[in-house]
């Protein structure tokens, strides 16, 4: 928040942009819905759009490319980027294949940090259900593990995508490389509130996580937990933030708009609506517990 309570300053650490013309980004990606097109100028406008709501900055998160593409995708988002001419303070996590070659993503990683304001990668781990067609499942593939240890020297954080059963696969690695900030993505990508063992899994591996203090969570995407009720007062999805935000403290948590793919999949939902619910599910927090969970704990890990 700022010093004025009625404007929101917000650092945005996840949304994307495409162009399934552009030759860089696959048009398999795009789902039924969702626009041909999303580029800087949209963006701004729908967030330009929400009463009281600054956008100060935000990281695009990359958008699947096939691995030789990936730098032609970060080039294509930096041209994006460069073309909003504000004081905004724009970063990139662009995806490096991390079963790669430790060859390959060390090159990858120095071209990248060269041309562009890299500051985290993002690898999907997505497996059983697999994003977008993972062919294993990478944190139990040994180069993927090694090869994770180069994000340290050059100074990255990680973009953490996988299924709640993944969880544990993640716990000694995170803790083993401390100096590696990891960000959870869409708090953890819960996708069935009814299956105790899915719940069981997710529980055991935020509590895990939330004991290891290199370790971040996105409230975001929330739609695919809950697509009726995601933001019903009380709720279940309201409750399961409410649990993060007690276990990791707003230090440690970042509301993200993931967008456009929350417009469009989540039902062509307006940007006042996801700001609505942030409102909400920081309710009865301080104002500073607020300054972190909108913005301030989003800078921390991504800007340099």
């Amino acid at each position: 928040m700022a010093a004025n309570d009625d404007e929101i300053r917000f650092f945005d650490p996840h949304f994307h942009l495409f162009d399934n013309t552009n030759q860089v980004q696959d048009p398999a990606i795009f789902e039924e819905g969702m626009t041909a097109v999303w580029h800087m100028q949209h963006q701004m406008g729908d967030f330009g759009q929400v009463k009281n709501v600054k956008l100060t900055g935000a990281t695009h998160i990359e958008v699947i490319p096939d691995n030789e593409k990936c730098i032609l995708e970060l080039m294509w988002v930096d041209e994006q980027l460069n073309s909003d001419k504000t004081d905004r303070d724009f970063w990139q996590a662009p995806k490096v294949d991390l079963s790669q070659s430790a060859e390959y993503v060390d090159l990858a990683l120095s071209t990248m940090c060269h041309i562009s304001k890299v500051t985290s990668i993002r690898h999907i781990l997505n497996y059983e259900p697999s994003w977008p067609k993972n062919p294993e499942n990478y944190l139990l593939n040994e180069t993927w593990r090694e090869n994770y240890k180069l994000l340290e020297k050059y100074n990255l954080a990680f973009d953490c995508q996988l299924n709640p059963h993944q969880f544990k696969d993640t716990v000694e690695l995170f803790r083993a490389t401390p100096n590696i900030k990891v960000v959870v993505n869409h708090l953890g990508t819960l996708k069935d509130l009814n299956n105790e063992e899915e719940m069981t899994q997710w529980r055991e591996g935020m509590t895990n996580w939330s004991k290891l203090p290199n370790v971040y969570i996105k409230i975001s995407m929330l739609f695919y937990t809950d697509a009726e009720n995601w933001d019903k007062r009380d709720g279940l999805v309201h409750n399961l933030v409410k649990e993060v935000i007690g276990l990791f403290g707003a230090k440690r948590c970042m509301f993200a708009s993931n967008w456009p793919c929350d417009k469009f999949v989540g039902g062509g939902m307006e940007a006042s609506r996801l700001v609505d619910s942030w409102a909400m599910f920081s309710e009865g927090l301080s104002a500073e517990d607020k300054e972190w969970l909108y913005e301030k704990t989003a800078r921390s890990v991504y800007t340099r």
